[in-house]
């Protein structure tokens, strides 16, 4: 049994190791994070996203305090006692039935005002052509009709829109600034299309 428990200990040990070294390695200065968002459609997104989390937490705090309540409140008292039987509320069946409908009913409307404003077809003006070339494992980035070419790295103007074409060379891929914009798949031998915005200058 001491064998086993050493043997677990050092598994359990190895294993929050490795997960601090793979968190270490993912550290950076600007985190991409769309909880930290650096354009419009970004903080649309991020705003909806903190209205759902801060209802869900209420709702769970209100429906957890509940149920604590109630197992304090109508626990067995004693060996041979049993608390009184309850079957069925309509009124309570109604209303715990009306209100979830209602938020998912505001959710749902939030959703689709948010998606028309973030969509790709949906850009805030005329803006810069940038291509983006899916590779294995790498982008490539071309501007000026693919005059000047750029690995990995993307740059863009703060205050000023860039549409971006987006292709792969071999296998599908998923583009993604998370603080800019939502995820767009990139897929061989289609052309998709996004676009860019923020009003702050990055480092």
């Amino acid at each position: 049994m001491r064998l086993l428990w050493t043997k677990w200990s050092r598994l359990c040990a190895l294993g929050i190791a490795s997960l601090s070294l793979f968190g270490l390695a993912s550290c950076q200065s600007t985190p991409q994070d769309i909880l930290a968002p650096f354009s419009p459609a970004a903080e649309l997104t991020a705003n909806l996203f903190y209205f759902v989390f801060w209802i869900a937490v209420i709702i769970f705090i209100f429906v957890e305090g509940l149920l604590v309540y109630f197992v304090i409140r109508y626990k067995r008292r004693a060996e041979n006692e049993h608390p009184e039987q309850y079957h069925g509320n309509t009124k309570l069946e109604i209303t715990w039935t009306v209100i979830p409908a209602l938020i998912l009913v505001v959710v749902f409307f939030l959703t689709i005002r948010a998606m028309g404003q973030v969509g790709p077809t949906s850009p805030p003006g005329q803006g810069i052509p940038v291509r983006v070339i899916g590779h294995q494992w790498w982008w490539e980035v071309q501007y000026n009709d693919g005059k000047v070419k750029y690995a990995t790295d993307l740059h863009i103007p703060a205050g000023q829109v860039v549409n971006v074409q987006l292709t792969s060379e071999n296998v599908i891929h998923s583009f993604w600034v998370p603080s800019l914009m939502g995820k767009t798949d990139v897929v061989p031998g289609y052309t998709n299309t996004t676009w860019l915005y923020t009003d702050k200058i990055g480092e």
